[in-house]
């Protein structure tokens, strides 16, 4: 709830019924005091959703259809019936004695609301306790006064009774995607192509080995393990182009540039060449077989 007083001739939001909220909101959910800070933001944007239409109207209201709370036209307007004749939001003018309606009390690790009586609620102003009736002529007035579409760009115009229709359809609205894991806000004109052909984490198959995942992961991770992606054979040389699932068996059966040892390794050479190049080594190779041309036996050229 929020805590009214009365100060210079009209009326504040206290501090301590912020921290009061955001202290049951820690006991609640069990916050570090670290996270107090964060806790009491939360509070504070609560707060602020409650009240008035925050819209830009086109129309002039009445200042006297202004909430003495929040100082926006009121929502639901609430007049007292004493003297002062002040006129509330309903959210604003319950939020006033929000604190004095219920008692929390703790049980079995959960807090309960226990709801008490409360004579006639007293003027937030004068203190009178006189009640209050809720004004319905006010309330059509107000709805009744043209306001802006509140999405950014929109060139709608019309009634605030109807703005809620219009915001279900209104293709400026900022929406999340739909699309797991993305956090971004598009309007909801651009909502579809976002989804299908802008948004990194979209539903994609891979072109060449049909696997599916999101366009970021087959675009990027994915492509370095693709086992039908086609890269170029590893050895220094060879220009072919194979699927990475087949490059050993390329290396080892079709690439001329494959290093091999020397064929005659057993006796000791320790020569290493391509493939293609492996002939013009053995034919000079100083441990190939050769036989003596005067006796006819056979050993390594350099012995013989």
């Amino acid at each position: 709830g929020i805590c009214i007083i009365a100060h210079s001739g009209h009326l504040q939001l206290t501090r301590g019924h912020v921290q009061r909220k955001m202290a049951r909101s820690s006991r609640i959910i069990g916050l570090c005091s670290d996270d107090h800070a964060a806790a009491e933001k939360q509070a504070i944007r609560a707060i602020r959703a409650i009240g008035g239409y925050d819209y830009k109207f086109v129309d002039v209201v009445n200042r006297d259809d202004f909430c003495v709370v929040c100082q926006l036209p009121a929502r639901d307007p609430q007049q007292t019936k004493c003297e002062c004749a002040k006129l509330y939001c309903k959210s604003c003018y319950d939020q006033c004695y929000d604190d004095q309606h219920y008692d929390e009390q703790y049980y079995d690790g959960h807090y309960y609301r226990e709801y008490i009586e409360v004579p006639a609620a007293k003027c937030p102003t004068c203190g009178q306790t006189r009640g209050i009736f809720s004004d319905k002529r006010t309330a059509k007035r107000i709805k009744e006064c043209k306001i802006k579409c509140p999405s950014t760009n929109c060139p709608w115009i019309n009634q605030l009774n109807i703005v809620d229709d219009h915001l279900t359809t209104c293709g400026y609205v900022v929406i999340p995607c739909a699309n797991d894991g993305c956090k971004a806000l598009i309007t909801r004109d651009n909502a579809f192509n976002h989804k299908t052909n802008e948004c990194l984490l979209r539903q994609h198959t891979c072109e060449h080995c049909r696997a599916k995942g999101t366009y970021l992961e087959m675009t990027g991770a994915h492509i370095n393990i693709c086992p039908d992606y086609m890269i170029p054979c590893p050895n220094r040389g060879c220009a072919v182009k194979i699927k990475r699932k087949n490059v050993n068996s390329h290396r080892s059966a079709a690439c001329e540039w494959e290093i091999i040892n020397c064929p005659y390794s057993n006796s000791g050479c320790v020569n290493k060449s391509p493939k293609c190049k492996m002939p013009d080594h053995t034919n000079q190779c100083l441990l190939r077989q050769h036989t003596c041309e005067h006796c006819s036996a056979k050993g390594t050229y350099l012995e013989m």
